[in-house]
């Protein structure tokens, strides 16, 4: 069975009994692109600078969980990535923040958009490469009012 989610543990520090808090990161869509140091590499779970994805998770002091499943082109909302994001952050409380890479943030807007109100008052920080779920929910919220 494939690794879905890897997840870098880290142990609370005493001061409660709370779960670290983690971050879910959406990789962006599969193919070939540079890796971190310009050279060409095959994605295939998925595009994305995973140590720098990662760093950013715990400046922001958060624990990172890369969901290994690429974004997908077009059918994002019933993307695979999508779909098993939505599980994890219904399922698993600590996941307090999200972030799309590329494609996973095209996913990252149909995550937020459909989420369970309970489920999005817990989210502490939306993150999306690029600004993607802004434009998304302004074009949203433009359609909306015409």
């Amino acid at each position: 069975m494939p690794v879905l989610a890897r997840m870098e543990m880290s142990m609370p520090d005493g001061k409660n009994d709370e779960p670290p808090k983690k971050m879910l990161i959406l990789r962006g869509t599969s193919g070939q692109r540079e890796d971190e140091d310009g050279h060409p590499r095959n994605y295939p779970e998925g595009a994305m600078h995973v140590d720098s994805a990662k760093e950013y998770a715990r400046r922001k002091g958060y624990v990172p969980v890369v969901l290994d499943l690429p974004g997908e082109l077009g059918n994002h909302q019933h993307s695979k990535q999508t779909l098993r994001a939505k599980e994890m952050l219904h399922g698993d409380k600590s996941i307090k923040a999200l972030y799309g890479f590329s494609g996973g943030g095209y996913s990252a807007y149909w995550i937020i958009r459909d989420m369970k109100s309970e489920d999005l008052d817990r989210l502490e920080r939306r993150a999306q490469d690029l600004g993607l779920v802004e434009e998304a929910h302004e074009f949203e919220h433009a359609k909306d009012t015409q």
